[in-house]
């Protein structure tokens, strides 16, 4: 059995970012949108091309050997299908200077096209005002004893650093709480700060005040607004020991960016060599879910998975405190629970992605 189409050649090219690094646009934050890609304009996006050709090449070669005709199934082959679960403690205190001027903003907003003003937001920032905690910090306990009843486990990205628009809003006091709640079951990794984006010294002080709160070493981390250099990021990322990364996502469109569901071993064009590095690309973020299929986001989200039990793989969503149990934000409400029925009505397992990372990397060496 041959192929009829270079492969090999394709897939390599979605796992080491052909498609932006051959095309200079990026986005006001300096990230590679989902609307640049040509897999968008022709339907692609949620396609995971490297499980498909995987998939049909096992299922050829099983059929070959078995008895001598191809076949196009994985029946009995096949493991469930697996749910990386993941939450970016962006925002952990409502009462934040940044969170509270957004609130005022939108309260105002409204009569610039001449309609009456969203006074609800007042609502909002004097709730906060009072209980700062309410539907943030308290949504993280929220998720833990909801994964914990499904037996799933989740991975917690931290942001210290700066303050600010794009820095830790909600400060670094209240992040050893974060820890002492997720507990020992579940990582916490580092959420790289927006000013931080390939900058040694910044990272570098980030990476340390982070490892001393936490009090051990971090490996595992995601880009604060999701900034990715397909060319910079992975080798920049392995300077510091960072063993896994779960940056590679888009923010504006739910999809596979690498062409995979799942993990890899990061390879570095530059000087040809295989990083010591994995990622697992993002392919779902809550509020891009509820945005691009309004009506049941969940079964969205059910028919990535549905897919991928055909195929093998596993599905990275992300899916932050703030809009887990938050009524200023109603058509959040159940969503990630009804995310997680979604997981056992297929049969899914929970694996963190440094999980995968440290079983790819053994394999890699073995």
């Amino acid at each position: 059995m041959l192929p009829a189409w270079n492969t090999f050649g394709v897939l390599f090219d979605l796992l080491t970012f052909a498609e932006e690094r051959n095309d200079p646009r990026r986005d006001e934050h300096g990230r590679f949108a989902a609307r640049f890609s040509p897999r968008q304009a022709a339907g692609l996006l949620e396609v995971p091309a490297f499980n498909e050709a995987v998939a049909a090449l096992v299922a050829a070669a099983v059929g070959l050997q078995r008895d001598g005709t191809v076949q196009f199934h994985l029946d009995g082959l096949l493991k469930p299908p697996v749910a990386v679960l993941s939450h970016d403690c962006d925002i952990l205190l409502g009462n934040d200077k940044w969170t509270q001027l957004v609130r005022g903003f939108r309260v105002f907003q409204p009569l610039m096209k001449a309609r009456l003003p969203r006074v609800s937001n007042l609502w909002w920032m004097a709730r906060n005002a009072v209980f700062p905690r309410r539907f943030y910090f308290d949504n993280v306990t929220g998720m833990i004893d909801l994964e914990r009843i499904f037996d799933f486990n989740s991975t917690f990205y931290l942001l210290n650093g700066s303050a600010g628009r794009y820095g830790a809003r909600s400060g670094t006091q209240i992040l050893p709480e974060i820890v002492q709640a997720a507990g020992e079951s579940r990582d916490v990794g580092i959420h790289y700060n927006y000013d931080t984006f390939l900058d040694y010294d910044r990272f570098g002080r980030q990476l340390d005040e982070l490892a001393r709160i936490v009090g051990r070493k971090i490996t595992v981390g995601r880009a604060h607004y999701l900034r990715f250099a397909p060319e910079k990021s992975l080798p920049f990322l392995e300077s510091f020991g960072i063993r896994c990364d779960e940056s590679a996502g888009y923010a504006d469109r739910i999809g596979y960016r690498c062409g995979i569901g799942g993990c890899f071993q990061a390879y570095d064009l530059a000087s040809e060599r295989p990083l010591d590095i994995c990622e697992v690309p993002i392919v779902v973020m809550d509020a891009t879910l509820q945005s691009q299929y309004p009506e049941e986001p969940w079964k969205a989200f059910g028919r990535l998975l549905e897919h991928l039990s055909r195929v093998g793989g596993a599905l990275s969503l992300i899916f932050h405190p703030g809009q887990f149990n938050n009524p200023e934000f109603p058509w959040m409400l159940r969503l990630y629970h009804r995310i997680l029925l979604e997981c056992r009505r297929r049969g899914a397992v929970s694996q963190t992605a440094l999980f995968l990372a440290e079983a790819t990397l053994r394999g890699g060496r073995s």
